[in-house]
């Protein structure tokens, strides 16, 4: 009898932590998606005045602006979206236009914008087509399988071999960004603009690439499909 008494108290123990475990994984699920709801009207307009709308450069689907060289944000990971706006604001990535945007912005208010666009689901860039030269994507192919011995790694070492999908917080995503944006922030690294990435090892890549290098990189990300 004490023995079947012993199981019930177990038995119900374990349903009332299965319960504790759903209701934490509803309420965290609850807090995410207001989190969103948050960052979608800060990034749709409801922000500060002193910060303009997210989707007047980035899109209202988040894959941003070629021509402009406005970058894709739908889908990439949240932990570096905010990491983003924070260096922006500390003044670790230099930019005329995010560096105020940011720091209109509160602490959760940035937490909110990256949420809601790490939830969007990217699709295939309408660039892909228009912009592909096959010789100029081969080469940016094999810079980024192998790099160049004694000069520069290769760029799947940090980013991922698996469509540019890269790894975390630190390493950005990099399917399907535009051309321009790409060639820009090899720019920032070099002059300094940037100063974000690991270990420096982003302003080291920069400095031995070459225009014909960094075009090549570039052509060969923004034909990748976004997961």
């Amino acid at each position: 009898m004490a023995r079947r008494s012993g199981m019930r108290r177990h038995v119900a123990g374990a349903c009332l932590a299965a319960g504790l475990l759903v209701c934490s994984a509803a309420g965290r699920a609850e807090d995410l998606s207001d989190l969103r709801a948050e960052g979608q009207r800060i990034a749709t307009g409801g922000g500060p005045a002193e910060s303009q709308p997210c989707m007047a450069c980035h899109g209202a689907d988040g894959m941003g602006d070629s021509a402009a060289g406005f970058p894709r944000l739908a889908g990439l990971n949240a932990r570096y979206l905010d990491k983003q706006m924070e260096d922006y604001v500390s003044g670790a990535r230099a930019n005329a236009i995010m560096t105020p945007i940011a720091s209109a912005l509160d602490r959760t208010q940035r937490e909110a914008v990256a949420a809601y666009y790490a939830g969007l689901e990217p699709r295939a860039p309408a660039w892909r087509s228009r912009e592909a030269d096959a010789a100029q994507v081969q080469h940016g192919a094999v810079l980024w399988a192998q790099g160049r011995a004694g000069q520069i790694q290769a760029c799947v070492n940090c980013h991922g071999a698996a469509g540019a999908r890269g790894w975390g917080a630190v390493y950005p995503d990099l399917a399907g960004q535009p051309r321009t944006y790409t060639e820009a922030q090899f720019q920032a690294f070099r002059n300094g603009e940037r100063q974000n990435d690991q270990s420096a090892m982003m302003r080291v890549i920069a400095a031995r690439t070459d225009e014909a290098d960094v075009a090549a990189i570039a052509a060969f990300l923004a034909q990748l499909e976004p997961r």
